[in-house]
C-alpha cells in the first residue's frame, strides 16, 4: 500500500472514531457532580459508579474523608470552600468543552470537512481536557498541602487501600476472562 493511501486510510479511520466518540457524548450534559449523580445508577456504558472525568470529591465523600482524617472545623470549612470553587471552575470548563465539541460536530457534518479546521478544533478540545485535568490535580495538591503530616500519611494509606481493593476487582487474565483476587 502506498504511503499516501496509508495516510488517507489512517485519517479516515481516525475521523470515524472521532465522529463516533463525539456522537456518543451527551450535548445536554450540564456537568453536575458525577460522583453523587451516578451513585448506584448504571452509567453510559452499563457500569456502576461515577463517569470518567469527574474526579472531584462529592460533598458527601468529602465529609466522610474529613471525618476520617479528623479535620478541625476551620480547615474543614476552608477545604470545602476550595473544593466547591474548583467544582464551579470545572463546570465552567466543561460547558466550554461542550461548546467546542458542538463546533466539531458542525464541522464534521459538512459535505467536505476542512481538515485543518477539524484538526484545530480537536486541538482546542484536547487543550480544554488538559486544563480540566490540571485543575483537578492542582486542587488535589493544594488540599493535600493543607493537611498535617499525620493526616497526609493517613490519606496515603487510605488511597493505597482503595487502589488495592479496586485493582483486585478489575483484574483480567490474558484472554480477558475474570481472575479471582485470590489467584
Amino acid at each position: 500500500m502506498s504511503r499516501i493511501k496509508l495516510t488517507v486510510s489512517t485519517l479516515v479511520l481516525a475521523a470515524t472514531c472521532l465522529i463516533v466518540g463525539v456522537a456518543h457524548s451527551d450535548p445536554g450534559d450540564k456537568g453536575g457532580d458525577e460522583a453523587s449523580e451516578c451513585q448506584g445508577k448504571r452509567g453510559h456504558h452499563g457500569k456502576r459508579g461515577k463517569h470518567k472525568g469527574g474526579k472531584f470529591l462529592s460533598p458527601k465523600h468529602f465529609e466522610r474523608l474529613a471525618d476520617d482524617l479528623k479535620l478541625e472545623a476551620p480547615l474543614r470549612a476552608s477545604l470545602a470552600a476550595q473544593l466547591e470553587a474548583a467544582r464551579a471552575e470545572r463546570d465552567t470548563q466543561r460547558e466550554a468543552m461542550q461548546a467546542e465539541k458542538e463546533t466539531l460536530r458542525t464541522l464534521l457534518e459538512a459535505d467536505a470537512p476542512d481538515r485543518a479546521a477539524v484538526l484545530a478544533q480537536v486541538d482546542r478540545i484536547g487543550a480544554q481536557k488538559l486544563a480540566m485535568k490540571k485543575l483537578e490535580i492542582i486542587t488535589m495538591l493544594e488540599m493535600r498541602a493543607a493537611l498535617s503530616p499525620e493526616q497526609r500519611t493517613q490519606l496515603a494509606a487510605r488511597m493505597k487501600e482503595r487502589r488495592e481493593r479496586h485493582g483486585k476487582r478489575g483484574k483480567r487474565g490474558e484472554r480477558g476472562e475474570r481472575v479471582d483476587a485470590d489467584e
